[in-house]
């Protein structure tokens, strides 16, 4: 190409003074230590980044535990779960079509009185229906996670294990269900008007998947439309809709369904509300009004105050 050109001939060596010499090393010097640098820094953001893409691609939902990523729910099973559980549900979300005759003879068999709340009647009811139909009056071992729930005189287990989720005074948790459970051969968990309770609920509901042997049961009931109560711990409310994906986002699989509501009961339960101290704190109360109150107990389609479904583990799971 010429000497013009961007190739030439190398020129002659020459030696080095000794201050070149000095400037030379101090240059290779610098250059080594940039270089060692800039390795460490490439080598912690490479592992600061793995572990960002590991949490968010693993959905971490607190301290201890599962990922919510693991169990999926498509668009199919939602679609699915609507037509075969909810909308069903909704046809049958008066008391047409229950026996009113039997559910009253069981309000009075389990202590039921007429100023129990009547929002709680109907769930238990269904609960004790769906009890009979899949033979599950006898489970080997039953996790009970409150004290006081009618849903367990439906029951005779072996054996029954108390884990009972709740708030102290001073906000301590007692049982908490955000943390693993130190059980894994449960075959049925009650948790009755809980979940609302839980700031996580889906990690909740994960931790008692765990605690399920394969194919054990969990009948969970939930107010949709209610005054908030233990406040400040009352963090959600849940459509029926909402209740069956989370329920099988927890990987589990909804076996029956219900709800039931009245305008009536809306008008008595917001209409009475009073001002009182819990725990320390202010909040506005309602009352649930009982069955002795309500002129209208078959409810109003339509109208939705509290749901409830019966779920499964699968095998395998």
């Amino acid at each position: 190409f010429g000497s013009s050109g961007w190739w030439h001939r190398p020129t002659e060596a020459r030696p080095m003074s000794r201050s070149s010499m000095r400037v030379r090393a101090s240059s290779v010097a610098e250059d080594s230590l940039r270089g060692h640098l800039f390795h460490g820094f490439a080598v912690k953001l490479v592992i600061l980044l793995f572990v960002c893409v590991q949490t968010s691609s693993a959905g971490m939902l607190g301290p201890g535990h599962r990922l919510s990523s693991q169990f999926e729910v498509s668009d199919e099973a939602v679609v699915e779960l609507w037509l075969s559980k909810v909308e069903p549900a909704f046809r049958r979300s008066s008391l047409l079509r229950r026996n009113v005759t039997e559910l009253l003879a069981l309000a009075t068999g389990v202590g039921y009185g007429p100023e129990s709340a009547f929002a709680r009647l109907v769930p238990l009811y269904d609960c004790f229906v769906w009890i009979r139909k899949h033979g599950l009056q006898s489970p080997t071992k039953l996790l009970k996670l409150s004290g006081d729930d009618k849903e367990l005189l439906l029951l005779t287990p072996r054996e029954t294990v108390s884990w009972i989720h709740g708030y102290s005074m001073h906000g301590t948790e007692v049982g908490d269900l955000h943390e693993p459970l130190p059980f894994r051969d449960i075959d049925f968990v009650l948790l009755c008007d809980t979940l609302e309770h839980l700031r996580d609920p889906l990690l909740g509901l994960l931790h008692l998947h765990d605690a399920l042997v394969a194919g054990g049961h969990i009948y969970i009931s939930v107010p949709t439309n209610v005054v908030p109560h233990m406040t400040p711990w009352h963090f959600t409310q849940f459509t029926l809709m909402g209740l069956g994906v989370l329920v099988m986002k927890a990987g589990m699989v909804v076996v029956e369904a219900g709800q039931w509501g009245s305008k009536e009961n809306e008008i008595q339960m917001f209409s009475q509300l009073r001002e009182h101290i819990e725990f320390g704190y202010g909040k506005l109360a309602g009352t649930w009004p009982g069955y002795g109150r309500l002129r209208n107990p078959l409810g109003d389609v339509g109208h939705i105050d509290h749901v409830w479904v019966l779920a499964r583990k699968p095998d395998g799971t």
